[in-house]
């Protein structure tokens, strides 16, 4: 006689069915007649927020209805246990399964509606999390080195509701370290009665929604200060957890850890734990440290009121409201610093601006008073392009610069002198709370000179603090380390630190990790999300980022005669050495030149700029031809400024090319053509290549 009986869920269309045991069939019907009423109406290819979209979110809707019920904990266990099996197999994880979901084309869903009824459900039904080694921490004993990175202010506006989403999705794996956090800005914040003006409650903003502040106070500096930390706190603490692991057994699979500005607090914090315990100790004193600095610097450099006019003007052009920090991008600090030179002549000394984060070559942020910043601002931007103006014709010295600048949402000229005051302060409450850092297990490189702050001949908090109120951040020294794999425990998601440092490290072999967000990965696959740090599969398959120097460097090959030849794309394509000629009136206008390069084994382009006739070129590659050794190529230089060129120049190229002219390639100079152009060149010349010579990034990205 059998024991179960199918039993099924159904929501319009979606259907799943599984065995139930006979002696609890009677308590699933009943927990499924009330699961069926807090469904919604089935709507026309389940579009609905709040609905299912697949049979998976389906049973994972009913789990997290079964969860609230504490007398059914058995039937909860056992349909975990069917889930798990389902949709689990080969020990997959929870988000490498909602993500494949997210891409499965068989039931369309959203990436809220995966996180909701996925991962929300899941969470709340499973009690306890067993130790996982993880395809990327497998590699890590192998051949994988792995980094962490935290970031600071001003990635978003609304970086509150990303710790509204963790408490929503993991708050049964967060709670324990938000509770402790509470109490302690509870006792702390009091202090500062007349900065907190609408106190500090974060669970009481997280649990009630409608008591959250306006999002000016989420802005200042004292609130945003500990609650970016509280954010990556808590994606830290998921992650452990997630794997089954203590913060000191995942802290032991990195080989080293930064932060961006405030993130260096973090970064530290996580060094020094080596247990649940010292991790709870560290975080409250990481977050204590972060409102310190956040009253003090906001008591030393309090926000001003800015004329309407600036403030309109500003925003007008999409530039932000006027903030003492800055983006300027596309720029280089040499020019940066002509526009700052300039300003600041204006200014006494207490109202200067200078370089305060140098985030990549062309990725800088200025801090200093609004109003100083503002000037700058509007300096450059007299000196801007248009949006949408060609200047591909116009001589590059002539051009007008092409940049992008921006306020940051961030109300405190943080990396700057003019918060000199405040680090003595914050010092003096370092020592009032006895507040430290101590053995750092992991080094933590520094922001300001990429020094490792084990090293550190200073206190190491004496040392963070100054880096965060008064020197300027270099993050390119602070993460120039080696690594593999970057995790990147936000704030911000893709609009963070991650994307920023991926720039940076495009093409050294470094893949980033966004740990904090979890999503389908990009078409291009540059980055990685939350679920590849968590992916377990029998064939230990990672993802890796390209390394261009291995990629791309020239390699020796040897002949099978011993001779040996350096070895590059360009090399493979022609078959030449890997150096070319390129074509130039007059140089390689002259026939001689031409073969002589080639038969000395060198690629080159005769120069069209010296002929004005077809026959008058034939001839040129007449007496190329019989000067040169049978295999033999040439390349063919034309201007695209000279239309009359053109007209004569491409029909005389395909013309040879179909009475069998050893002519390999066609190089267009001074302009580019469209793709059209280019395309049709590509199909009807029957050539080798085609070079272009583009005179902008326009025209690169054309």
């Amino acid at each position: 006689m059998s024991t179960h009986r199918p039993f099924q869920l159904t929501h319009g269309s979606i259907e799943h069915t599984f065995l139930a045991p006979n002696d609890l069939f009677f308590n699933y019907s009943q927990l499924k007649d009330e699961f069926n009423k807090t469904l919604p109406e089935p709507t026309e290819g389940f579009a609905g927020d709040d609905e299912p979209s697949s049979p998976a979110e389906l049973y994972g809707k009913f789990l997290g209805f079964i969860s609230t019920f504490p007398q059914f904990s058995q039937i909860l266990q056992l349909s975990l246990e069917d889930f798990q099996q389902r949709f689990l197999g080969n020990n997959d994880n929870i988000h490498s399964f909602a993500v494949k979901l997210l891409e499965d084309e068989t039931y369309p869903t959203t990436i809220t509606k995966v996180k909701e009824n996925i991962i929300k459900n899941y969470y709340k039904a499973i009690k306890s999390t067993k130790k996982v080694e993880s395809n990327l921490l497998y590699h890590c004993k192998h051949d994988a080195k792995l980094a962490a990175i935290f970031g600071g202010q001003g990635n978003t506006d609304d970086y509150f509701e990303e710790l509204r989403e963790l408490y929503t999705l993991y708050q049964g794996l967060i709670e324990d370290l938000l509770l402790s956090i509470a109490a302690k800005l509870n006792q702390l914040h009091p202090s500062f009665d007349k900065i907190f003006t609408q106190g500090l409650n974060i669970l009481s903003w997280l649990k009630h929604p409608e008591t959250t502040p306006d999002q000016d106070y989420l802005l200042s500096v004292p609130v945003s200060c500990p609650v970016i930390c509280i954010i990556q706190l808590c994606h830290y603490t998921i992650t452990c957890k997630v794997l089954g692991l203590t913060p000191g057994e995942f802290r032991d699979s990195l080989r080293w850890s930064t932060g961006h500005s405030q993130g260096l607090v973090t970064a530290v914090a996580i060094s020094s734990s080596d247990s649940w315990e010292s991790f709870n100790t560290n975080a409250l004193a990481a977050v204590s440290l972060l409102l310190f600095i956040g009253a003090r610097c906001l008591s030393t450099y309090p926000r001003t009121t800015l004329p309407p006019t600036m403030l309109q003007d500003s925003l007008e052009h999409g530039e932000g409201r006027p903030s003492p920090m800055l983006s300027v991008r596309d720029l280089s600090i040499e020019q940066v610093e002509k526009f700052i030179k300039q300003t600041n002549s204006h200014l006494p000394k207490e109202k200067h601006i200078a370089i305060s984060l140098v985030n990549g070559a062309r990725n800088l942020v200025v801090s200093g008073p609004p109003e100083s910043l503002y000037g700058f601002n509007l300096n450059l931007r007299n000196q801007k392009a248009p949006n949408g103006l060609d200047q591909s014709r116009v001589p590059f010295s002539e051009r007008k610069l092409k940049c992008s600048n921006r306020f940051l949402p961030i109300f405190a000229p943080f990396h700057s002198h003019l918060l000199a005051d405040a680090t003595d302060l914050i010092l003096d409450d370092v020592q009032q709370h006895k507040l430290a850092f101590k053995n750092l297990q992991i080094p933590v490189y520094d922001t300001f000179d990429g020094s490792n702050l084990q090293e550190s001949k200073q206190p190491v908090i004496e040392r963070i603090v100054k880096s965060i109120t008064e020197l300027p951040v270099h993050w390119e020294a602070a993460t120039e380390h080696k690594a593999t794999h970057i995790l990147d425990f936000g704030p911000g998601g893709v609009s963070g630190l991650g994307v920023l440092t991926h720039r940076n490290k495009e093409g050294t072999g470094a893949r980033i990790i966004i740990a904090g967000t979890l999503d389908s990965n990009p078409l291009d696959d540059e980055y990685g999300f939350k679920h590849e740090l968590f992916q377990t599969s029998s064939d230990k398959a990672i993802k890796w980022a390209p390394n261009w120097l291995e990629q791309y460097k020239p390699t020796l090959v040897k002949t099978s005669k011993g001779k040996v030849y350096v070895n590059t794309k360009f090399s493979q394509l022609l078959g030449r050495a890997p150096l070319m000629v390129p074509g130039m009136t007059p140089s390689t206008v002259n026939p001689e030149i031409v073969a002589a390069s080639l038969n000395a084994g060198y690629h080159i382009e005769l120069a069209g700029g010296g002929y004005f006739s077809g026959p008058m070129m034939t001839k040129a590659i007449d007496d190329v031809v019989a000067n040169i050794k049978p295999g033999y190529g040439l390349g063919i230089n034309l201007i695209y400024v000279n239309p009359f060129m053109l007209q004569w120049g491409i029909p005389l190229i395909k013309e040879l090319r179909e009475k069998g002219y050893p002519i390999q390639s066609l190089t267009i100079g001074a302009g580019v053509p469209s793709i059209e152009v280019a395309t049709e060149y590509i199909e009807e010349l029957g050539l080798t290549h085609l070079g272009l010579k583009p005179g902008s990034i326009d025209a690169i990205s054309q």
